[in-house]
């Protein structure tokens, strides 16, 4: 028996034979003219592919369709390609090139955005996928799919009855694949090395660990086979907790929300059950496009959003642009290190008249809702301080144009060391805290996890890292604040009963996720942990066998 360790992406148990996708190589060094065909050949190709089976996708796979049709049709994208293709480059080479420039891009954003620049690399596979004419594979028996780097595209066109679980070397926790692999409970483990894993050997995927066991032993089969079935019963139970109304340890409500990044987001987290929505990303309204949307654009989005969810709270996390020339009505400084510089809260601040705009749409917006404001990216009060400067303006503009507004509960993203350090002067200018623990686990330990090089030190269940969680929670109630989590260890389902015995006031996840949470939330109970003198791995082991006995109970 062998256990391949890698990232868990989507939780989910398969046992089965292990079936190895080897992509073929060919050669693309055509130049010139024949590099520009043979791009407009796999552009219409792929296009056609897409726009034939958009209408029968879900919203999530018609986010990713769009996504590449965008980027297909892109202007800017095919001129940087053909710039290369006439500096002799051949077109294998010009592609590459061009995917790196927008995957650059792509990289000065939040997390979130971070996870598209896969996406972006996905593109690039599916276009030689394509070139090669090459097709999907037929899984003749239940198998576990192992590749060097399936596209999220591969996996809505797999066929799913004999498809138990996927291993893929690349990839990332937010990327497309991920997002849809947990869309159809596929277990996804990312980051394993395939290349001496053996066709047709029975294998374990082992999504909620991130492992893959080869050769097991006919015990260890057992156990997971009983485990499977454990798993299989959460997904059914949680489905009728929908409308479920979890508590904390003081009886209080403990609010399971959702993040959204569109308008189709909000639709299926309500109907998810989704108490409210914990983190609205913006972003989507001022990404491709060639100038920013109107304050009246952003009003009627925030405004349907607040609506929709009248009883619980919707925040709206202001624009979060990271410090490289994306923005084509921006201007941006070359910065050396745009995860260090002009970043969240810092950019907005730098483009005021932007910033303002999105304030006055929001305010406008908040009338007869929950609506709150969050800004990304805050470390001192001086930033808090002139923000909010900027909303007494929006104010005073929206009085002197006679529109109603009202002023939101306004909030920050805590999502470095030195902010959750400086909560004793950040707390009396604010309303709550949201950890967003996708940039606090990357700043904490200085690690990108999209980097298959260094993330194995990527530690999301490192007793220094809870310390650092529980610091936060303390510190804000300490100031009589609510304190919620927006990250993806939100949605983690062994790191949730520690979140609650922390005293966190609210979660918010994916929201497929919602249902399964608040089934949890209806079989947690606190435990009593002290970080000082633990090892990882004790603490790993402490939630794996609290998170076993939920199963039991259940």
């Amino acid at each position: 028996m062998r256990v391949l360790k890698g990232i868990p992406a989507s939780s989910g148990i398969g046992i089965g034979k292990i079936f190895v996708w080897r992509v073929k190589e060919e050669d693309f060094s055509y130049k010139g003219l024949e590099a520009k065909s043979l791009w407009n050949k796999a552009k219409e190709i792929l296009k056609k592919d897409l726009e034939s089976k958009i209408n029968n996708l879900s919203e999530i796979e018609k986010e990713l369709v769009s996504f590449y049709l965008l980027l297909l049709d892109d202007p800017y994208f095919q001129e940087y390609l053909y710039e290369k293709i006439e500096d002799g480059l051949d077109f294998k080479r010009s592609l590459e090139e061009t995917i790196e420039k927008f995957k650059k891009e792509f990289l000065s954003l939040d997390s979130y955005f971070q996870a598209r620049a896969q996406d972006i690399e996905a593109l690039k596979q599916e276009i030689f996928r394509v070139l090669r004419d090459e097709s999907y594979p037929n899984l003749n028996e239940p198998s576990i799919l192992v590749s060097q780097e399936l596209t999220p595209w591969q996996l809505i066109n797999l066929p799913k009855e004999n498809l138990l679980g996927i291993v893929s070397s690349k990839g990332g926790v937010l990327s497309h694949l991920s997002i849809i692999a947990r869309n159809f409970n596929l277990p996804l483990v990312i980051g394993i090395d395939i290349s001496e894993i053996k066709e047709k050997s029975l294998g374990i995927i082992d999504g909620e660990k991130g492992i893959l066991i080869l050769d097991p032993t006919p015990l260890e089969v057992d156990r997971y086979k009983k485990l499977y079935e454990k798993v299989r019963k959460i997904q059914e139970e949680s489905k009728l907790f929908k409308n479920y109304i979890p508590k904390k340890m003081n009886n209080k409500s403990l609010i399971i929300a959702s993040n959204i990044g569109s308008l189709e987001d909000a639709y299926l987290a309500l109907e998810q059950g989704a108490m409210g929505i914990g983190l609205f990303r913006t972003e989507f309204l001022f990404l491709s496009r060639n100038n920013p949307p109107s304050e009246e654009e952003q009003y009627e989005v925030y405004k349907k959003v607040g609506d929709l969810f009248s009883e619980y709270p919707v925040i709206i996390r202001t624009l979060d642009i990271g410090g490289d020339k994306f923005l084509p009505y921006i201007k941006f400084e070359k910065e050396e290190n745009p995860f260090l510089g002009l970043r969240g809260l810092r950019w907005s601040l730098h483009e005021k008249e932007l910033f303002k705009t999105q304030i006055k749409a929001i305010l406008r917006a908040k009338k007869g809702n929950n609506i709150h404001l969050m800004f990304p990216m805050v470390n001192f009060s001086e930033e808090i301080v002139k923000a909010k400067k900027i909303i007494e303006e929006a104010q005073e503009e929206l009085k002197s144009e006679g529109k109603e507004y009202d002023v939101p509960p306004i909030g920050i993203m805590l999502e470095t060391p030195i902010s959750i350090l400086n909560i004793h002067n950040l707390a009396p200018l604010v309303d709550f805290f949201s950890l967003g623990t996708n940039d606090l686990l990357q700043y904490t330990f200085a690690t990108d996890r999209t980097n298959e090089k260094v993330s194995y030190l990527y530690k999301p269940y490192h007793p220094s890292f809870w310390k650092l969680i529980k610091e936060a929670i303390d510190s804000a109630h300490k100031f009589g604040k609510w304190i919620g989590i927006c990250g993806e260890l939100g949605g983690d389902l062994k790191a949730f009963p520690l979140l609650y015995s922390l005293d966190i006031d609210e979660v918010s996840v994916a929201p497929l996720k919602v249902p399964m949470i608040k089934l949890l939330s209806s079989k947690v109970s606190k435990i009593d942990i002290s970080f000082d003198k633990l090892k990882e791995e004790e603490l790993e082991e402490i939630l794996e066998k609290n998170y076993e006995r939920i199963l039991e109970n259940i």
